[in-house]
């Protein structure tokens, strides 16, 4: 009887001759694709060969730890580490950094400036989701808000209850975050699906519908 994943044939792709740690990868078909990752090196694929984005080294040497676009000519990357360039926008020819404002509110916008976002789903180019280390954020195309959600029962810091590192969703009232915990969003609030009480972490999340 052949193995259940005896038609899985992976292939190692050779993207640089230097060593480099890619954390995040995303694409929009077989030949459009992006990878990224430490110090912000970014890097397309065009079906045939790997080749660098330009422009990369003068906007961030944060790294890159995710991406989402609503096409091959408006795709969003987003960065963990302190500085501002939290966001980086590719239009299909060229890169740019978003400049967004940090709502002032404690500890979120310390621990933002500090550490960057971890990841980022979207439904369109106004309707963005991203995670940090202690919030979800909503991103409308120019400006970021503070999305809150409930703690887990009992828990007695709800600013610091979920510690997300992951979203990803199939649409704007279908949504789900995972890190320390497991939440959905339903369109309006976010809801505690389910506790991590056994002490897990989960660093990614993905699905095929909304079952």
């Amino acid at each position: 009887m052949p193995r259940a994943d005896a038609a899985i044939d992976f292939k190692t792709e050779v993207v640089a001759t230097s060593g480099i740690d890619f954390y995040a990868i995303w694409g929009v078909s077989a030949s459009d694709v992006f990878a990224g990752g430490i110090g912000g090196v970014l890097y397309h694929y065009n079906g045939a060969a790997w080749s660098t984005i330009s422009g990369y080294k003068a906007l961030t040497k944060n790294d890159i730890r995710a991406f989402w676009g609503a096409s091959g000519s408006d795709v969003y990357a987003v960065c963990s580490g302190n500085g501002n360039e939290k966001i980086l926008h590719y239009d299909g020819s060229a890169l740019a950094a978003v400049s967004i404002t940090i709502p002032d509110e404690y500890p979120y916008a310390d621990y933002l400036r500090d550490y960057g976002f971890l990841d980022i789903w979207g439904v369109s180019a106004t309707e963005i989701y991203l995670v940090m280390g202690q919030a979800i954020y909503f991103f409308n195309g120019s400006t970021i808000e503070r999305m809150p959600s409930e703690p887990p029962p009992g828990y007695p810091y709800p600013e610091l209850s979920m510690y997300p590192a992951a979203i990803w969703g199939t649409s704007g009232s279908n949504i789900i975050a995972a890190g320390m915990d497991i939440y959905s969003y339903d369109g309006s609030k976010w809801h505690l699906m389910h506790d991590l009480a056994d002490g897990l972490y989960f660093k990614d999340v993905w699905g095929s519908s909304a079952t």
